[in-house]
């Protein structure tokens, strides 16, 4: 399960980056 949450966490990581670019 802290994997899955590890995962969820990079990819909202990657979309707020996409966000701000």
């Amino acid at each position: 399960q802290y994997f899955v949450l590890k995962n969820l966490s990079a990819r909202i990581d990657e979309l707020v980056a996409a966000k701000s670019a």
